[in-house]
């Protein structure tokens, strides 16, 4: 009898040690949701320094869709490009199998959102493993210099949303990333961050919009004068003053009365402050526009039956409205009316030279 009690004693605890063994090894199995590398470190001046980080689902067990949610901190980051590594099929590190349908993809560069949602579709198997769901690369757009604080940000993750192929939630963990930028020693430092011409062609006579956007990467509030150049002529000169880590957007408006027709790119420059060391960046080319004849909107210097067809299907539309067309907007108004039709069909047929 004892031996029999032995031997049932045993058996339950071998049982009981092979159930436990399974739980530990079932705990152990962890879906996640990451960014990675989860922390960058900058001890040095990193401006227009670029890294990448990728958004990455771990140990996935019947993987069929996701919908995730990104943002980082734009006062700091500055988006440069993408990639989606979807599906697997394509990129071995990617995730999810083929063939694979897009539900969203939203990138808000200014604020600094980006929504990626997919989905596998019949007759693709689930998902097993791990892989990457995209890779984003950024620029250091501003390093702060005391008196500001080290600057701790994240990259975060602030939505995501994981289903198996039944349509059930995949219960997972999340870890976002992180960028400190070590405060700097005092310092004065001015940049040009960027230039956007609100339209690429203009009609010889009419007037465009530019955008320039200035930074103050310094310690202190500075005032100066940022000058906007279309070749080597200079179209106009503003003076602004910031305070340190904070930027302007300057609209600079060209009349091109006076500008021979052709190709032109556009320069901005801010102006040296006192005692500022790194001028490199206070100089930027970028953007080019056309001038040509009144009522060319795709810039090939004629008027003719493809700029009508441009012109007359977003007829109506004002700036903002999805299908509108800058360029069509010959009168610079913020709509494509009446004014503009008039203006293309009064030089229709010319071309230059």
């Amino acid at each position: 009898m004892n031996k029999v009690l032995g031997v049932f004693l045993v058996s339950m605890l071998l049982t009981s040690a092979g159930a436990i063994s399974t739980q530990v090894a079932e705990a152990k199995i962890v879906t996640y949701v990451k960014v990675s590398p989860s922390l960058i470190e900058y001890h040095d001046d990193a401006t227009d320094q670029q890294f990448t980080v990728s958004v990455v689902i771990e140990n996935a067990t019947d993987l069929y869709g996701f919908d995730i949610s990104f943002r980082w901190n734009a006062t700091f980051l500055t988006y440069v490009n993408h990639s989606i590594r979807v599906p697997r099929d394509d990129y071995p590190d990617g995730v999810l199998q083929a063939p694979t349908f897009s539900l969203a993809k939203e990138l808000n560069a200014t604020a600094g959102t980006y929504r990626l949602a997919c989905s596998s579709m019949a007759p693709a198997l689930p998902f097993d493993g791990t892989g990457t769901v995209f890779n984003m690369t950024f620029k250091v757009r501003y390093h702060p210099a005391l008196p500001a604080p080290t600057a701790n940000t994240l990259l975060e993750l602030y939505q995501t949303d994981l289903a198996d192929s039944s349509g059930n939630r995949i219960l997972h963990n999340k870890i976002n990333g992180a960028i400190t930028l070590y405060v700097l020693s005092e310092r004065h430092d001015i940049a040009v961050l960027g230039i956007n011409p609100w339209k690429t062609v203009v009609g010889q006579g009419h007037a465009i919009n530019l955008s320039i956007e200035v930074l103050n990467r310094g310690s202190y509030a500075e005032t100066f004068n940022v000058t906007a150049s279309a070749n080597s002529t200079v179209i106009q000169i503003q003076t602004v003053t910031l305070t340190y880590g904070n930027s302007a957007m300057l609209t600079f408006t060209w009349n091109t009365t006076n500008s021979a027709k052709g190709n032109y790119t556009i320069n901005a420059y801010a102006t040296p402050v006192l005692n500022e060391t790194d001028i490199a960046d206070n100089n930027l080319t970028d953007g080019r526009v056309s001038v040509t004849i009144p009522g060319d909107v795709d810039g090939d210097f004629d008027v003719d039956l493809y700029d009508a067809t441009r012109l007359f299907g977003c007829y109506g539309l004002s700036m903002g409205e999805a299908g509108f067309i800058a360029e069509c907007d010959i009168d610079d108004s913020g709509q494509v009316f009446l004014f503009d039709a008039v203006i293309l069909l009064s030089h229709y047929g010319q071309k230059y030279p």
